[in-house]
């Protein structure tokens, strides 16, 4: 077959990779508010879709139960001396970053054992590190900016997505029909 009966009319592979290039991707504002970690959590985003923020709130969600009164944290302090249970990844991280008096723990196999008298991570630890697990779970669902704030701690970020998309807007018009200053 020759090559002028294979191409589609209109359809030249140069110019498709121009029209999809030119592309705009819209982008929409989503924010949510939750009551986790004992204090006030919101987050706000910049995403296609509302999916990628449920992703995030999944997770804030997750680690609430996690890291709260009967979670996790609050079986490691309940265990006696030498005894050990399998805790998350996310738990995992938050111990390791932590550090507390009275637990080891090992990253292998996830197993954190009470060695001593427990002293777990306070509040803003736990709510900075969730903070900042949210933003990168936001991040890896596409979202081209997110704002996450868990008690007093605020992650802010941006993702490659961000430099791949066209943004465009209009600007704003007053009601008859002069355009806004700025």
């Amino acid at each position: 077959m020759n090559e002028r009966r294979r191409r589609v009319r209109g359809h030249h592979p140069r110019a498709a990779g121009r029209r999809a290039a030119d592309a705009v991707t819209p982008l929409v504002y989503f924010s949510a508010t939750r009551f986790v970690l004992g204090g006030d959590a919101e987050v706000e985003v910049l995403a296609e879709h509302a999916g990628q923020l449920e992703d995030g709130l999944m997770l804030l969600d997750d680690l609430d139960r996690r890291w709260g009164s009967d979670g996790e944290l609050a079986a490691i302090a309940g265990l006696a001396a030498g005894e050990e249970i399998t805790v998350s990844w996310d738990t995992v991280l938050l111990l390791t970053v932590a550090r507390p008096r009275g637990v080891e723990v090992e990253l292998v196999t996830r197993r954190a054992t009470r060695v001593g008298p427990v002293e777990l991570p306070s509040a803003d630890v736990r709510r900075a590190v969730a903070a900042e697990l949210v933003g990168r779970e936001l991040t890896d669902a596409g979202c081209a900016a997110a704002a996450v704030a868990v008690g007093g701690f605020v992650v802010v970020t941006d993702s490659p997505v961000a430099a791949r998309l066209r943004l465009s807007a209009e600007r704003a018009r007053c009601s008859d029909g002069r355009r806004v200053p700025g």
